[in-house]
This record gives C-alpha cells, structure tokens and sequence, in this order.
C-alpha cells in the first residue's frame, strides 16, 4: 500500500513492525491497528508482548480464525454474495466501480468529505485488487487467534455499529478470548471508526490510554 514497493517474495508484517520499533529504538509501545491493522497488531503482541503496554483494536481481523458457527457462517456468505459482481469488474478493468463497491460496504457511515478522501485512496491503491499482495504475507506459527488468551496487556476492542456484521462477530469473539480486554460500540461509525466518527474515536483512546498510564503511574509509586 501507499508509496511502498509491490512485495514480490514471502514477508512477515508484523516483522516488519518489530523492525521498525527496533531502528527507531522505541522499546515500550502502545499498538493501535485499524482493520487489517488489527491483525498486526495482535500478531506483533502475541509475539513481542513484553514491548507493549496497551492494544487497541478496531474492526480488527485477526490471523488463524476459522468459524464453525452456522450463524457466522451465514453472515460471511451473505456478504460474499453481496460483493461476488465486484470479481467480475476487476476482471474487466473497471477499478473505480470495484473500490466504490468496496467504499459502500465498507465505509457507509462516512460524510462526503471523508467518503472522497477514502475513494482517493482507494483508486491510488488499487493495483491491490489485481495482484493481492497478502499472498506473500508469513504469518506467526501458531497464529495470532490462538494466542488470543495469551495477552494480558491492556486491550480495547472498538468496532463501529455499522460495520459489516461479520466484523463485528468477529470484534465479540476478540472481546471474550482477550482476558481482562475492553469493548466499545461506537454508535453511527462503520469500519473505518478514525475517519467516520474521528473525534469519538480520539476521545476513546485517550481516556483508554490515560487510563493505562494512571495504573502504571500507581503501580510505580507503590513500589
């Protein structure tokens, strides 16, 4: 995405990640991944825990999950159903129907400010459609989901009440795997929370965070 070459061989992201922390010599973090973000971000936790002092999710996804719920299941393939045209038009090179297509999944809570801005994006990023580069994307063995129970940094899980149905199954399942984790609905925001409700989205993380630096600030005095 954005300004960085295409990958052309296997890459680890969260690897990637844990080498920029390195290079920018940052040794405690707070982690804060939106989408497929979240899927970073809980495979670099689960991986580099004792780096982090607080997770933020927001409509995460998350590597490993397969469902065995009918009732997910049925979500999934309702959505499916709804994008399968979207195959059909990138085949057709007809790119900026199939990211409008995504955008109105996606994205339905924006204004038209920020419904542009997304669209820009998402055209300047399009090449992603015709050759996805996540084919090359190593994740960690075992995967992020389940080390789930594992993480015992403080976590927020965000999700938006118009996001996809199956994301927010999918921020449920967070919520309960995640010991001691937090959840938060954000009335009228989709799964872009940051850009369709930005200022409930700031205020949020930083009570959440403030709320981390308190308790470690109460832990430090005591000891």
């Amino acid at each position: 995405f954005g300004r960085s070459t295409k990958a052309e061989t296997k890459f680890s992201d969260f690897e990637d990640l844990h080498a920029l922390l390195q290079h920018l010599k940052l040794d405690k973090v707070y982690i804060i991944g939106v989408s497929n973000g979240g899927r970073i971000a809980i495979d670099f936790t689960t991986s580099y825990q004792n780096q982090v002092d607080g997770l933020v999710l927001v409509g995460a996804g998350v590597s490993g999950r397969k469902t065995s719920d009918p009732i997910e299941d049925q979500v999934w393939k309702e959505f499916d159903k709804q994008m399968a045209p979207q195959e059909d038009l990138i085949k057709q090179g007809k790119l900026k129907e199939a990211a409008e297509m995504d955008v109105n999944a996606w994205a339905a809570a924006q204004n038209p400010e920020s419904r542009r801005k997304i669209m820009t994006i998402a055209l300047e990023n399009a090449h992603v459609q015709l050759d996805n580069p996540w084919k090359h994307q190593v994740s960690p063995d075992p995967a992020g989901y389940k080390r789930l129970p594992e993480i015992t940094v403080p976590t927020l899980v965000m999700i938006g009440d118009r996001d996809v149905k199956g994301m927010q199954l999918i921020a449920n399942d967070l919520y309960s795997k995640i010991p001691g984790s937090k959840k938060v609905v954000v009335q009228g925001a989709d799964h872009i929370v940051n850009m369709s409700r930005p200022e409930e989205f700031n205020r949020i993380i930083l009570e959440f965070l403030s709320s981390i630096h308190s308790r470690n600030s109460s832990t430090d005095a005591i000891h």
